[in-house]
């Protein structure tokens, strides 16, 4: 019984070939995204920081919403890896059902199959340091071809 369960732990999340790998770094008070698969990484690396509950709209979440949102493609197998650069984080959006230690010197990773698009959110559920709940996670679900819109509009604009 321990052998097939230690299979399927091991294999569970690891995909041979996903269609997007994303790196998603924990900061003190902020995450960092980057879309690993490009050719251009580093002009799609950005910062998302939670917006001040002074600038949000009446239909806006407080301590949930971030200036900038992570874009996912629905229905594709996406890899994200998850490290730190300083202190322990943990990346973790329960809507997705994906938790995952940000841990400075590993590279963690989750597995993600996203199958409807809209706006999910999460937080840092570390309890160590400063600010670790006010790194709010924003992700946007988008259709494919929506998702290569908008990494060809952020590769002009940089």
């Amino acid at each position: 019984m321990a052998l097939p369960s230690f299979v399927l732990l091991c294999c569970h999340d690891e995909f041979v070939n996903p269609a997007l790998t994303v790196k998603a770094i924990g900061n003190q008070s902020y995450w960092s995204y980057g879309y690993a698969d490009s050719v251009l990484a580093d002009a799609l690396s950005y910062d998302s920081f939670m917006l001040p509950t002074s600038t949000l709209s009446s239909d806006m979440l407080r301590l949930l919403e971030t200036d900038i949102a992570m874009v996912l493609p629905i229905l594709l197998h996406i890899r994200l890896l998850v490290t730190s650069a300083n202190v322990l984080h943990f990346w973790a959006p329960p809507s997705i059902g994906a938790k995952c230690d940000a841990v400075r010197v590993c590279l963690n990773q989750v597995s993600i199959f996203l199958l409807r698009e809209g706006l999910l959110y999460g937080q840092c559920s570390e309890i160590y340091g400063i600010q670790h709940g006010f790194m709010p996670i924003n992700l946007e679900a988008v259709a494919a071809d929506a998702f290569l819109s908008r990494l060809r509009f952020a590769l002009l604009t940089s």
